[in-house]
């Protein structure tokens, strides 16, 4: 079953989600899943009253988290693509010298 769902995630997985189009709460409870700290405080500031979801610097993580996923699944499906492309020369390579005998 677990196979069969990341099946389903590979085209979502493409793509770059549009995190900048997401309220902060949203941002918050990814960058929580992800374990990225969500919250900083303004420069020179020590009052944790004054704290707010940074997100240039959360949106940027998952960027770079994503590209990385990205990268292996990219590099898993070329391989993948690879083996099937030798399989299917050589099943036509065999196919071809056997009708010329």
């Amino acid at each position: 079953m677990k196979v069969i769902q990341k099946l389903k995630n590979i085209p979502s997985s493409l793509f770059q989600q549009d995190y900048w189009s997401m309220k902060d709460k949203e941002l918050d409870v990814i960058a929580t899943k992800y374990n990225i700290p969500s919250m900083s405080l303004p420069p020179g500031d020590t009052n944790w009253a004054h704290a707010y979801v940074d997100r240039d610097r959360i949106i940027g993580i998952l960027v770079a988290r994503d590209n990385a996923l990205r990268t292996k699944l990219t590099t898993v499906l070329s391989i993948l693509a690879l083996v099937l492309s030798v399989i299917a020369f050589t099943k036509s390579f065999f196919a071809a010298s056997s009708v010329q005998r």
